[in-house]
Parts: structure tokens; sequence; C-alpha cells
């Protein structure tokens, strides 16, 4: 059974179309990528899957419950981290997850003992009875990452969980999301931060103006790339008069950068071109990770 199964979905805010035709399927146990610049309508999307907006055409089905026909049972399955910091102030860190799992009927010490379990593998246990307008925004994200699942969804809905997060309070929820996901749990994330994509995700889904764009695995978006940019640094200063054939933008004395096209030729083939003009390599770089770059050749080829 797929965890989730969006068919031709779509959304309309008055004249202005924010998702279009969109379809696709999630599998139980995924962890899938959900990527697109501002406004492609990834944030709709999952208001709509989670019943916070209502879609204007097509069907959502959560675990073969029919959103429109089972409301109650497929909320129940979700869980959601949503971007604002949409809790009381001035509840304290262990009302806020508690008073959550009340309104999926979990027993109060049952709900205590999960909030302690979460609160304390994330690292916040110490401010639970801190109230969470003391919180640093780093804690408050957390706090909403146990909230969300203190009633053991089988779907976490993750949108911009890790923005404005250091770096290490990041590993820290990517492990802990990794054994959710070991465990069964079936998460969606979004995020701008494509490295969480390729070291946590299995599959992504890219959308653009309201639409699917593309659908695979990371790895198979990454080999789809036919040409990427890297970053050279040479030993001497660059002489561009050498290397007028190579369409180069130069960055500094000693680097600059190039497409490198990938049905063409390799770095060694690049290093062998350049050591023939003189220049002798000190590093290659690429700009950006391929997923990246990809992601940014589609936003570009689609606008």
């Amino acid at each position: 059974m797929s965890a989730l199964d969006l068919v031709n979905v779509c959304k309309n805010f008055g004249s202005n179309q924010a998702l279009s035709d969109v379809s696709f399927s999630v599998p139980d146990g995924e962890f899938l990528g959900l990527l697109g610049h501002n406004g492609a309508g990834k944030s709709t999307l999952i208001e709509i899957i989670v019943g916070l907006v209502e879609k204007s055409c097509g069907m959502v089905s959560v675990f073969g419950h029919d959103l429109d026909k089972e409301p109650m049972i497929a909320k129940s399955c979700i869980g959601l981290v949503s971007q604002d910091y949409n809790f009381n102030q001035f509840d304290t860190v262990m009302q806020v997850v508690v008073n959550q799992a009340g309104l999926y009927g979990i027993p109060y010490k049952t709900a205590v003992s999960r909030a302690k379990e979460y609160l304390e593998i994330l690292q916040i246990a110490e401010r639970s009875n801190e109230q969470t307008r003391f919180l640093s925004g780093g804690m408050k994200k957390r706090m909403m990452l146990a909230r969300a699942v203190i009633h053991q969804p089988k779907l976490l809905i993750l949108d911009e969980l890790t923005s404005g997060v250091d770096i290490e309070v990041r590993y820290l929820i990517w492990d802990f999301l990794r054994e959710l996901n070991r465990k069964g749990t079936t998460i969606i994330m979004i995020t701008h931060y494509l490295e969480e994509i390729e070291n946590l995700c299995n599959n992504v889904v890219i959308l653009n103006r309201g639409r699917v764009v593309d659908i695979d695995s990371v790895e198979n978006l990454q080999k789809k790339l036919v040409s990427f940019d890297v970053v050279i640094t040479v030993s001497e200063p660059v002489e561009p008069e050498l290397l007028q054939d190579l369409d180069i933008n130069i960055i500094s004395e000693y680097s600059f950068e190039l497409k490198l096209d990938l049905g063409k030729a390799t770095y060694t083939d690049l290093i062998q071109k350049l050591a023939q003009r003189g220049f002798r390599v000190v590093s290659i770089k690429e700009k950006a990770s391929r997923l990246e770059q990809y992601f940014m050749y589609l936003r570009d080829h689609h606008l």
C-alpha cells in the first residue's frame, strides 16, 4: 500500500493556479524530498495533504484513506512540522508536546513518557518546564518535531524543518529522522538545503509553477546532468588568451570556472588539456552539487 497517493490535484486561488494536475505516489517507508523554488507550490500541496487547505480538484489518499471520504482517519496518520511557530508561547515545552497527544486520544501517562523520550533524544529535555517563548529558534524546531511524532504517525511531513538551524543541531535532527524512517515511518521533506536531500532521501519530486517536472531517485537525477560547472585553481596566474576556446569565467588571478561536458571530457582530459597549455592544476571542485545544478537547470528550462 502507498503511504500517499495524489491524483490530478489542482488548486486555484482566484485566477491564480497554484497547483495544476499534480499526480504521484509515495511508497510506504519512503524518504521523499520535495523540491521547488519559492512559489512553486510546495507548501500549498502540503497544506492540502494535511487538510489545512481545500483542493480545487483531484484526489488525495493517505494509506488508502480518501481525504474527502475519511478525513479523520487520513489525518490521524499524519504528523506535520510546519514552517511557522504555531503553538502557545506561554505554554511549557512539555505542555505543547503532551497537549498534542491529547488530540489523538493518547493517555496522559503514555504521552508524558513519549514526550520525555523524544525531548531527551533531541537534547531539549532540560528545557521541558520552560515557557516556549524563551527557547531559541533551533530548540523550537526540535520541540515541534517532538510534537509532530508524539502520536507516532505513519507519515511525517516536514516543511523547512532545519531552516535557520545550526549545523550540529541539523545533524542531530538527521539522525533522529533516519531512525524514524528505519523503523518504518514514511517521511516527506521540503527543504532548500540540497545536501539534506542527498544525505537523507531516496527519491525526489521537483515542482515548478505548480506542476511536477521530474520524479526520480537522487542518484538518477544526478546522472541526468550532462554538464556541470567546475572551479579550477592553478599554480600560476591565469592567462585568458591561453584558455579562450574553453569559455572560462575568471574568478581570481589563480582560479577560474568552466563548464565540463560529461559526454565529451573527463577530469583527466581537462587536466591534460590545461597541462599542454602550461597550467599546473592545484585543485578542481564542482561549483555546486550535481543535484543542485540539475535543479537549477530544470528551473531555468521550465521558466
